[in-house]
């Protein structure tokens, strides 16, 4: 009977009878009398209450003393369960009106029954992510519908601009898989249809043209271009060539038709800004304003960025930032400051990808989907189409070898990476990966430590223990020798690492700079390794903050959250138990912090088991905020193995593999 209490709450409907009376039977009753204050607007929370009886009322207090009734709630109601799931403070006072009677769920009985119903634990993190992202600010501004996204230039060659659109629009019909129109409107179109060899469709357009009205509400079909990508092509540049005069017409009817036969429209405008561009313009859901890097033009985007924010709103612009290949280019730091306060992207250059589209006319998002400027544009084309895929790498020590394993898997499935953050071992392999190096050579740095004596001769270099066992230029000199000096700003995926400032135990988001030494900061262990001197603060590891970084992604708009998490502790195994016992325990990652055995731990032992053991609660209290919780049984494993990086990446792919058919479905479900 109690499993029936459970199931018409949105949070446990969809959970199995014996899931609910699980939950069920760790629920605890509460009795309040009329007018007795059952939570308070601003308290920590940590419990959810389901009302058996009675009436309460959820009353919203403001700044400036008022208070008003919000709802009220009775039989079969339930309360509290973004306070149960991430600790977020009560947001209204909940009185009793009259006798009332609760169930309550508390957040230590939640946390063991996540991990002894691993089941549980995937819903409440599903929905706790969704209502994450439904009542937080930023997020709702970005989640407006985008169907029209007009790009715009002073900078830019018209031809170059056409190369991005048009790869653009490949790219959304690609990603996206949606019905995508390309409006041609910057006078390159006699180059665009010799790049697509479309010369004979073209001569056959331009009768169209002159036959047609289409700004005045003639059927536009005859004037588009159908490519063999998917993506739809109508040339308006050719109408306004032969028809001047067109240029000073509306587009607004248009788009009015159009946006019932096409999902998305990209229109590719002049320089000039007459009406025909003014209300293509006024008429987009976002506006993509492309400038190179000089000084000058940036000094003008600057300038047409803040007209624009007073013409068309805020929401609506996006700089996209052309990178030039030749040049040094400017940081993504000072670009920040220079464009502030509006969004920018990166966009790469690649001469010998451009000079064979060209040539070949295929556009390079299907010809060269691995290079930097293919990546770019498929990066910019899942942030409109709201499926960006990030990945928080979690802390783990040697355990984190097994991150390496997801990365296969993810690598194998073309699952889309879009953002990683990373702490300690997870920033170590994702700010790697971030920085192109791919799964497979990961495999291989792994597979080379098959010793301890190895693992000591590359990472630590013993000395008098004034600030820490090791002074950390081993793994420095490592790290600088595979990455070289590269930058945040030059990685092939956008990457953040957590490292925490031990002046004042404040967590730090590393996300500029050389890439290296963020790593080497968000890696030092305390005692372990000497803090790590960066932009004026000491260091430590990263993990002790932040474990597990899913908040970072949350914060950086991503839309969907992989999280893999690998500092569980593992169950007791006695000495006399059978080696099969062991084997179990592989299999069995509930939380407990008593060792394998009763032997003794050296320091450096207890130091890594330490820090693994303080992380761990907070480990599971990120996890909720993912969309997949990827959890390798690797809890056999002491985090200083690194000599069992094998196992360690094999448990990885084993979890992974898990995974893909929910994430393959939760993909699906953004983009349809």
């Amino acid at each position: 009977m109690m499993g029936d209490v459970l199931q018409p709450i949105p949070l446990f409907e969809s959970l199995a009878k014996d899931a609910r009376d699980f939950i069920t039977s760790r629920l605890r009753s509460e009795h309040f009398a009329p007018g007795e204050t059952i939570v308070r607007q601003g308290d920590t929370g940590d419990s959810l209450y389901i009302i058996v009886s009675g009436l309460v009322k959820v009353t919203k207090r403001e700044k400036d003393g008022t208070s008003h009734e919000l709802a009220r709630l009775q039989n079969g109601d339930y309360f509290g369960e973004m306070s149960l799931l991430a600790g977020q403070p009560r947001s209204a006072d909940i009185t009793a009106i009259t006798e009332t009677s609760t169930l309550k769920l508390s957040k230590p009985e939640l946390d063991g029954m996540l991990l002894e119903y691993p089941t549980i634990a995937v819903h409440f993190s599903r929905v706790l992510s969704k209502r994450l992202r439904d009542v937080s600010q930023f997020t709702m501004r970005s989640k407006q519908s985008v169907s029209i996204v007009s790009l715009y230039s002073r900078h830019i060659e018209p031809l170059f601009q056409s190369i991005i659109s048009l790869n653009l629009a490949a790219s959304f019909t690609r990603e996206l898989m949606k019905q995508v129109l390309l409006i041609e409107m910057n006078n390159a179109d006699e180059e665009v249809a010799r790049i697509l060899q479309l010369d004979d469709e073209q001569a056959a357009l331009r009768k169209n043209i002159i036959r047609y009205d289409i700004l005045g509400g003639d059927d536009v079909s005859p004037c588009i271009i159908k490519h063999k990508t998917g993506f739809h092509i109508l040339p308006l540049s050719t109408a306004t060539k032969m028809q001047p005069r067109l240029f000073e017409k509306a587009i607004t009817p248009l788009l009015e038709k159009l946006k019932h036969e096409y999902d998305y429209i990209l229109i590719n405008c002049a320089k000039d800004i007459k009406k025909l561009v003014q209300t293509a313009l006024e008429q987009s859901d976002m506006i993509l304003y492309l400038t190179p890097t000089s000084d000058n033009a940036i000094q003008r985007c600057k300038k047409d960025a803040d007209m624009f924010v007073q013409g068309y709103g805020e929401n609506r612009l996006m700089i996209g930032v052309l990178r030039d290949e030749r040049q040094q280019g400017v940081s993504e730091r000072h670009l920040e400051e220079l464009l502030a306060p509006h969004t920018f992207v990166r966009l790469h250059n690649n001469s010998y990808v451009i000079d064979r589209f060209l040539r070949t006319g295929r556009p390079f998002v299907y010809e060269h989907p691995k290079t930097d400027i293919s990546r770019s544009i498929q990066h910019l084309t899942r942030r409109i189409g709201r499926v960006r895929v990030g990945l928080a790498l979690g802390s783990g020590s040697a355990r984190g070898f097994a991150h390496v394993g997801v990365l296969k898997v993810l690598e194998a499935h073309d699952i889309p990476i879009d953002m990683i953050a990373g702490a300690s071992m997870g920033a170590f392999v994702g700010g790697f990966y971030a920085a192109g190096v791919s799964a497979a050579e990961l495999e291989e740095m792994v597979l080379s430590y098959r010793s301890k004596r190895k693992v000591r001769k590359t990472i630590f270099d013993l000395t008098i223990p004034w600030y820490g066992i090791s002074k950390g230029n081993r793994l420095a000199k490592f790290m600088r020798h595979r990455l070289k000096d590269i930058t945040f700003d030059e990685l092939s995926i956008p990457f953040v690492a957590i490292a925490t400032d031990i002046s004042n135990g404040n967590e730090v988001v590393l996300r500029h700079g050389i890439l290296w030494q963020a790593l080497r900061a968000s890696g030092s262990v305390p005692v372990l390794f000497e803090p790590y001197h960066l932009d004026g603060r000491y260091l430590i590891d990263g993990g002790i903050t932040n474990p597990l970084p899913t908040d970072v992604l949350i914060e950086n708009n991503v839309d969907i959250i992989i999280s893999c998490a690998v500092n569980t502790l593992r169950k007791p195994i006695k000495l006399h138990e059978e080696k099969m016992d062991e084997r179990e325990a592989v299999h069995d990652d509930a939380p407990i912090t008593l060792p394998l055995t009763d032997r003794k731990y050296g320091i450096i032992d207890a130091l890594t088991r330490s820090m693994g053991i303080m992380s761990a609660a907070n480990t599971l209290q990120k996890s909720r905020l993912a969309d997949i919780d990827i959890r390798p049984k690797v809890s056999h494993i002491d985090w200083n193995d690194f000599h069992r990086g094998d196992e360690l990446m094999k448990a990885g792919e084993r979890a992974a593999e898990e995974a893909i058919p929910t994430i393959l479905e939760l993909l699906k479900e953004k983009i349809m």
